[in-house]
């Protein structure tokens, strides 16, 4: 008993000193104000335009004195629009994924852009009209900066991940500006992408035949479900620090076997 309740107290104690970041009120305060919102612990969350924003100080990786940092804007998202986004600096084996069918990369058309990113999006006509030169240039500005599309129940949202707390004010907002812009713009887009299809159907009654629409939203639906799919199967999703929770795991287990001997 007494081996279990150290090794419970040791994983709670990781995981509190792992998870709990605490930021300065005085940071946080003028982010809440400008969102008209609230801030504790490690965020401030608010509404801007229209739309509920977080942004958070965060650590993304390591441990102890390798622990990297963060600052994670997330903004809401329409739901009615199907849209899946994960987008990361590129590594080495991502063209050989993509070659073998392990990962789905889109081209936006900026190459100094698709050099430098993985776009792992769907629907693709709707992602290069929404990721337009302005998203881009911010997201380029950050050399690790990654942009992602999560859910949470019925809420759907962006995060974009920025490298490092980033505490200018003025640049916060900039950041908080471009987030929500990207976020605001997935009507547009879409309207844009179905601007952009081709015609087909009834070309001298277009007002009743609506099957064309309808193939075209079950293709990026299909599309979506794809880019989800190879999400789901690589685990393309957040990091978060686990790894000194895993060592005291491994301490834990290795005190219970020793306590059955």
């Amino acid at each position: 008993m007494t081996v279990w309740f150290v090794a419970g107290v040791a994983i709670w104690l990781a995981l509190d000193a792992t998870m709990r970041i605490e930021v300065p009120a005085s940071r946080l305060a003028p982010i809440a104000a400008y969102l008209d919102g609230t801030y504790d612990g490690n965020s401030a969350t608010g509404r801007r335009d229209g739309v509920a924003v977080t942004l958070q100080y965060i650590a993304t990786q390591g441990t102890g004195s390798q622990i990297e940092y963060g600052t994670a804007i997330d903004v809401e998202l329409p739901t009615a629009y199907p849209l899946t986004i994960y987008l990361r600096p590129r590594g080495a084996r991502d063209d050989a994924l993509v070659r073998d069918g392990q990962l789905i990369d889109i081209e936006l058309g900026d190459a100094a852009f698709d050099h430098e990113f993985l776009i792992a999006a769907a629907p693709g006509d709707v992602v290069r009209s929404l990721l337009d030169r302005e998203a881009c240039a911010f997201i380029a500005r950050y050399a690790r900066a990654t942009l992602l599309t999560l859910a949470a129940g019925d809420l759907r949202y962006i995060r974009v991940v920025l490298p490092g707390w980033i505490e200018d004010m003025a640049e916060v907002t900039a950041a908080i500006n471009a987030c929500v812009r990207v976020a605001s713009r997935v009507r547009d887009a879409y309207a844009a992408a179905e601007v952009a299809r081709p015609a087909a159907g009834d070309p001298y009654r277009p007002w009743l035949d609506g099957q064309a629409a309808r193939d075209a939203e079950s293709v990026r639906a299909t599309e979506v479900a794809a880019v989800d799919a190879l999400r789901s199967a690589r685990g393309l999703a957040p990091r978060v620090i686990f790894s000194a929770v895993w060592i005291v795991l491994a301490v834990a287990i290795a005190a219970l076997w020793r306590g059955g001997d």
